[in-house]
């Protein structure tokens, strides 16, 4: 099931589609070497590891559900740049619009500014995440990156618990006695 915040993402997009009001973006900026394809591979397993990086809200019957699909493999070769074109290539990415019931609902740019100078843009659609959680996955794509310059065969751990799990949880629980104090 959708959590109730997603439920009210998808309410919200359904009248009025293709707005970016809830698209959320970070720009990293790495300088030092980089490895686009490692980068792409830690990508990879980061939408392995983080369902809803890979999720989409189909709605066929008129109501959304949930529909994980597998992690898509990115392209990140690096896009030209200036600090003086960053800044209009980032707010683009932004104003394109998500897709909600086909995904992908994440997106992940790279932008060259120099030889040993990048700039990593996420960009999603907040039915997948916060700003709190945008902040996490940029934390674990970095760490995922360390390792894989050592361990090409790394896989992160499983997570303990899935954003599946919560909203199942939270569907789950009886609000009776919330909504009467609220009315109270």
């Amino acid at each position: 099931p959708l959590s109730h915040a997603q439920a009210r993402q998808w309410t919200l997009e359904s009248l009025d589609p293709g707005n970016t009001a809830y698209t959320l973006g970070a720009a990293l900026r790495l300088r030092g070497p980089l490895d686009p394809a490692r980068l792409a591979r830690a990508w990879t397993l980061l939408q392995e590891r983080h369902e809803t990086l890979r999720s989409a809200y189909p709605a066929p019957d008129g109501a959304p559900r949930v529909a994980i699909r597998p992690a898509e493999a990115t392209d990140l070769a690096p896009v030209p740049a200036t600090p003086e074109t960053l800044e209009p290539a980032m707010r683009a990415e932004a104003a394109r619009p998500f897709d909600l019931s086909a995904g992908p609902l994440a997106r992940l740019t790279l932008h060259a500014l120099g030889e040993d100078d990048h700039a990593l843009l996420l960009t999603l659609h907040h039915i997948v995440g916060d700003a709190i959680s945008l902040q996490i996955a940029l934390r674990d794509l970095v760490e995922i990156y360390a390792v894989l310059s050592s361990d090409p065969e790394h896989r992160p751990a499983a997570l303990p618990l899935r954003y599946a799990d919560f909203a199942a949880w939270q569907r789950g629980r009886d609000l009776s006695a919330s909504v009467a104090h609220w009315v109270e």
